[in-house]
């Protein structure tokens, strides 16, 4: 997993334990709430709990990673490489016209067929237009 600056003194990065009863398989949800994060330089506990809603995108963020699914930053980074409304990303890859909306805020994960598909547009985005012509 990629290490993660923190978001509260930006010095430091995430340091994430797993507690006595940890992670299950890899494909089955992610107990977050058995996790500490905390910074390696302030030591701030940056994820409280599952319920907070300051870190839901950080927990997303981690579920991701752990999963090898694309993080919210990385969707954005990509759709805004290929020249991709949101909307035209969505379309693109299926789900609603806010899916990306609510993927680059952190509010939803992206499903493994959606980030595999931006990563191989973003090595072959001369594909785009190909595949655009199969979106309705």
């Amino acid at each position: 997993m990629n290490s993660q600056k923190c978001p509260i003194c930006i010095d430091g990065t995430l340091k994430i334990q797993q507690k006595k009863s940890g992670l299950k398989a890899k494909n089955t949800p992610l107990k977050i709430k058995e996790l500490d994060v905390s910074c390696t330089s302030c030591g701030d506990d940056v994820l409280n709990h599952i319920h907070s809603k300051t870190n839901k995108h950080i927990t997303r963020d981690i579920y991701a990673q752990i999963n090898g699914l694309l993080t919210s930053a990385e969707v954005r980074k990509i759709r805004k490489q290929l020249n991709l409304t949101q909307k035209d990303a969505a379309r693109l890859c299926g789900g609603g016209p806010n899916a990306f909306s609510r993927y680059e805020r952190g509010k939803a994960t992206p499903l493994r067929s959606t980030s595999n598909l931006l990563r191989l547009l973003s090595r072959h985005p001369e594909e785009i237009e190909f595949l655009m012509g199969y979106c309705n």
